[in-house]
């Protein structure tokens, strides 16, 4: 990074840069790590990583039929309301990460001091993006906070095949599939078909779920808005897909 702000330097000589070798701080160390390490690698299987131990009690309590055993005893709705609520469990373990992958980095360097890496090195050089540098902590909370959310989405979409099929595998690659689909129509349709409406750039990656890593060209906020409605929608889908008693019995004795 350093060789490339002088590179940066001698091509515009007219800026009177004058970048200086000093040790990033701890927030562009975590999104360097975030976008350009092997960790990356992990959003392309970040969904079937969540949704097998999500769903995986699940399944096998439907497919099994002790539950029908249980709900002639208890309420139908308590118990699929507990049933549905622990598939979310999981969740945990991606803040958990990304919170142990950020004191790594702050082991790395030492640092919070991200004006210091602005002051010096030049700002095109860095990933942490710098429009939001002047707070930087509530920049990393949300990115902590819309990767669990995206999560929560992720199982949310393999409840709706859980009570479909009798095979754990298919209903994973089921998901997995749905979830690809819904990436390619939500950033190529819907985000181009916006940006050619209203000449907004921001379109073109805010409905991008890998830009949920990097934030190349888009707004914290509306991405946060946007993770939320996507959770929020599927939950009230998955209310849908439980609602009926009858319906999830009939489906899971096929």
């Amino acid at each position: 990074m350093y060789a490339n702000a002088v590179k940066i330097s001698q091509l515009h000589p007219e800026y009177n840069l004058h970048p200086t070798y000093v040790k990033l701080d701890t927030y562009n160390v975590f999104m360097d790590l975030m976008i350009n390490s092997s960790i990356n690698r992990i959003q392309l299987i970040l969904p079937i990583m969540v949704i097998i131990p999500a769903i995986l009690d699940l399944h096998s309590l439907l497919k099994s039929g002790i539950y029908k055993d249980i709900i002639i005893r208890s309420d139908y709705k308590k118990f699929m309301f507990k049933a549905v609520t622990k598939c979310y469990l999981p969740c945990i373990m991606i803040p958990i990460f990304l919170i142990f992958t950020f004191l790594i980095a702050y082991a790395f360097s030492g640092s919070l001091d991200i004006q210091n890496t602005y002051n010096n090195i030049l700002g095109a050089s860095m990933n942490f993006p710098w429009e939001y540098k002047d707070f930087p902590l509530l920049f990393i909370i949300l990115f902590i906070f819309n990767l669990g959310m995206i999560g929560i989405f992720f199982i949310n979409v393999s409840l709706l095949f859980v009570n479909k099929n009798r095979n754990l595998l298919l209903n994973v690659l089921f998901s997995f599939l749905a979830i690809m689909a819904f990436q390619i129509i939500s950033e190529v349709f819907v985000g181009n078909l916006l940006y050619s409406i209203t000449n907004t750039p921001l379109f073109t990656n805010l409905f991008s779920l890998y830009n949920l890593w990097c934030y190349d060209g888009t707004n914290l906020l509306y991405v946060t808005l946007y993770v939320l409605g996507l959770v929020i929608v599927s939950t009230v889908f998955v209310y849908l897909n439980f609602k009926n008693m009858e319906k999830v019995v009939i489906l899971n004795e096929k």
